[in-house]
């Protein structure tokens, strides 16, 4: 597939989002969860932010997927996080984990361990987090950094278009999993996304498909 036919599937999906304006929940953290929404909103989804554990599964229930981002993990998304997959799990909802900053948390990196037992669609990662985790092996990988990397084990997309500056706005890094979480919804093959709903940043000359990778593709990003 070129560049140019990656950049009109990605934005046919967009197009598809903004008809359909499918909820999506997010679980996130304070200072991300007016940048998640809006990114939502830009795209033309419909964001819902509850961490309230008494309604969090009406919230899940209703929405088309999930994204569970472990930035300033506090107690009470530890008891919803769980809860909020084992809704979208049931439901075959996608759902996406952002497991931030599990490379310098101990407890966190148990926690997202626990997580990926339960086999998130999409894994929004940098390079120094996915090192850390154990079990990719057959999820979508979206491993951002300079050059973003999207792979199903089978293709890999490059994506070339960052900014330094991006690391002097905070919570500029939700931007790729709140775009991705309504498209893996939108475009899945049999029971698996397809590994190119990364629109929000993309153009043709900046999407590069990669070389196949094996199986195994946690092993090489």
């Amino acid at each position: 597939m070129t560049p140019e036919e990656l950049y009109a599937k990605a934005t046919d999906n967009l197009e598809l989002i903004r008809s359909e304006r499918p909820r999506v929940h997010v679980l996130t953290n304070f200072v991300a969860m007016n940048v998640s929404a809006n990114v939502l909103l830009a795209a033309g989804a419909i964001p819902s932010m509850t961490i309230d554990e008494t309604v969090i599964e009406e919230f899940v229930g209703s929405a088309r997927s999930l994204v569970v981002n472990l930035g300033q993990l506090d107690p009470w998304r530890k008891i919803s996080v769980p809860m909020a997959i084992a809704v979208a799990n049931k439901l075959g909802r996608p759902w996406l984990l952002d497991p931030v900053k599990v490379d310098r948390s101990g407890r966190r990196l148990a926690f997202a361990t626990l997580l990926m037992d339960l086999r998130p669609t999409v894994l929004r990662c940098n390079r120094g987090e996915v090192g850390t985790l154990e079990g990719a092996a057959g999820l979508v990988i979206a491993e951002t950094g300079e050059v973003d990397h999207v792979t199903d084990g089978t293709r890999r997309i490059d994506i070339h278009n960052g900014s330094p500056l991006m690391a002097r706005i905070t919570a500029m890094g939700v931007r790729f999993p709140r775009s991705t979480a309504p498209s893996s919804r939108l475009t899945r093959i049999r029971s698996r996304p397809r590994p190119a709903p990364c629109w929000c940043s993309a153009s043709p000359a900046t999407l590069r498909p990669g070389r196949p990778v094996d199986p195994a593709p946690s092993s090489r990003i």
